[in-house]
């Protein structure tokens, strides 16, 4: 079987499924990072790595080595290229060698991907119209909750040291929900049927949107009967704490929007007016509201998690530079590691902006405060 049969779109596609392996197997010594294979060139000396593999773009494969301009190209010219290979039908060729398809007949292998490529669109439509639903009814959620100053929600932050009639006027995206269902602590039977209905807690929610305001997904904060602090739920099967804060749908790329910082100008109006306001991104709301106490000038935003840091909508014109807040979790490598990978990302979209990560003054061996809203209560 030759590589002259298969088609260089069929081979390239095969490569990309399977980038992460590929770069491994090229130049074992490179570094995974968020969105690309960091390695030094295998063919001269390099004192740094100068290789660049995307790994999750629009093109996984794509190369280029910042150490000579003249050197980049697809997947195939990187197999080409690191392999020493003469031109692309030999790199077609080791690359069908590599992915065990040499002697397989392209054929008989469109006819079988046709139809898992039918099953796969098929699913993944699905999931689209699922996840569509899912944020309507986030949505739906959170405009159904009180909005502006509720006693119940402000018993909560003043527990938390957060006094937010500092602030002009209360986030508009943070509301109140006294009944909230807490889904997971629902009983089913084996029919999907709900036996014991979920209990209703009181709840905090905040509303996360993407760079073009559109809703996305509800964060939420159970809290106990009184509201002075988060709701205790025992133990989950597997002797895990059920979680008080939960978001839902997937919310990668949105935001909880804290507060607008000077001019109070959501991002729609602050772009076309000019304005230009500095951003803090914290992690938590309760950080995210500790900030906007203490500096209302700036821009402030909820990440709600490490790994959604990375998908900050930061390039926008209305937002000058950039600073993370970050929690001293000097004790925790995997958080370390999730930070560095985030700010990595979002140093790519920084587009001239400076990008500072801040803390709370606090020693290396866990002493001080761990987050902005620790700082403010201390």
């Amino acid at each position: 079987m030759t590589a002259r049969r298969w088609k260089i779109a069929e081979v390239k596609a095969l490569l990309q499924e399977r980038i992460e392996e590929l770069c491994e197997r090229l130049i074992p010594t490179g570094q995974h990072k968020t969105g690309y294979y960091l390695a030094r060139n295998p063919h001269r000396d390099d004192k740094k790595p100068s290789l660049v593999i995307a790994t999750t773009k629009r093109e996984p494969g794509a190369w280029k080595d910042w150490g000579a301009e003249t050197y980049r190209g697809d997947v195939l010219d990187l197999i080409q290229f690191v392999e020493r290979l003469t031109d692309t039908r030999a790199a077609m060729k080791w690359a069908l060698g590599w992915l065990g398809k040499e002697d397989v007949d392209p054929e008989q292998f469109r006819r079988v991907t046709y139809k898992a490529i039918q099953g796969r669109q098929r699913k993944a439509e699905d999931e689209m119209k699922r996840l569509k639903k899912d944020r309507g009814r986030a949505l739906g959620m959170w405009l159904a909750a009180r909005k502006d100053f509720q006693p119940e929600a402000d018993r909560y932050f003043r527990a938390r040291h957060l006094d937010l009639s500092r602030l002009p006027k209360w986030p508009g995206a943070i509301r109140f929900e006294p009944k909230m269902p807490y889904s997971q602590l629902a009983v089913r039977d084996q029919r999907g049927g709900i036996v014991r209905p979920a209990p209703e807690l009181p709840c905090i929610t905040t509303l996360l949107t993407d760079r073009d305001n559109l809703n996305g997904a509800l964060h939420r904060i159970y809290l106990n009967v009184d509201c002075t602090d988060k709701v205790d739920l025992g133990l989950d099967p597997k002797g895990e704490a059920y979680p008080p804060r939960l978001c839902w749908p997937a919310y990668s790329g949105f935001v909880g929007r804290i507060w607008n910082g000077d001019g109070d100008m959501p991002i729609r109006d602050a772009i076309k007016h000019g304005v230009v306001n500095d951003l803090v991104i914290c992690e938590g709301v309760e950080d995210a509201l500790a900030v906007a106490i203490s500096e209302p000038s700036m821009r402030v935003w909820a990440a709600i998690s490490l790994s959604n840091l990375a998908h900050c909508y930061i390039d926008l014109p209305c937002i000058g530079d950039v600073f993370v807040w970050a929690d001293n979790d000097w004790g925790k490598p995997q958080a370390m590691k999730a930070l560095d990978a985030a700010l990595a990302a979002l140093k790519t979209r920084a587009v001239g902006r400076r990008i500072e990560v801040v803390r709370a003054p606090g020693a290396r061996n866990g002493s001080g405060p761990k987050d902005a809203n620790d700082l403010i209560g201390a």
